[in-house]
């Protein structure tokens, strides 16, 4: 993995917050536009269309109000349960990062542990181990260039 591909948990916290953000403008934006679709839908007694409905010009102005506060209402209903979507993505990024976090602090421990119990490696002779099972070529190489990918990643903090 070379560093434009490697994890950083800056970029993620900003998708978080700008889900965040989008959330919010659903739910106001929705309410808004309800609200405008409300004011036209109450404003009927006002226009030619008045013949189609049975209330007369004279509650135009509170035909109005009604449609604008039923339309807000309805309008914010919808657009929070849009914005409910955004929220549970960027709480689901935070946790992603989360996991890293703990996933990096839990190796590093790991690593010092090892280290440790370890110590400094004496230039003794090690005993003739009996042949093991050979263990299929590529799953060997692939956990080896992780643990040194995980281990470098470690050294450079």
């Amino acid at each position: 993995m070379d560093n434009s591909q490697a994890f950083d948990p800056q970029i993620m916290e900003q998708f978080a917050q700008q889900l965040l953000r989008k959330a919010d403008s659903v739910r106001v934006g929705s309410a808004v536009a309800g609200g405008i679709l409300g004011v036209v839908f109450g404003a009927v007694p006002l226009t030619p269309l008045a013949s189609v409905w049975p209330i007369p010009a004279i509650f135009g102005f509170a035909t109005i109000l009604l449609g604008a506060l039923a339309g807000i209402l309805v309008g914010y209903v919808i657009g929070e349960g849009r914005a409910f979507r955004f929220r549970v993505q960027a709480q689901t990024a935070l946790f992603q990062v989360d996991i890293e976090r703990r996933l990096e602090s839990a190796l590093l421990v790991q690593s010092r542990l090892i280290a440790a119990a370890l110590g400094p490696v004496a230039a003794t002779p090690k005993p003739a181990a009996a042949p093991a099972a050979p263990a299929p070529a590529g799953l060997v190489a692939r956990g080896r260039a992780a643990v040194r990918y995980r281990l470098a990643a470690l050294a450079a903090r």
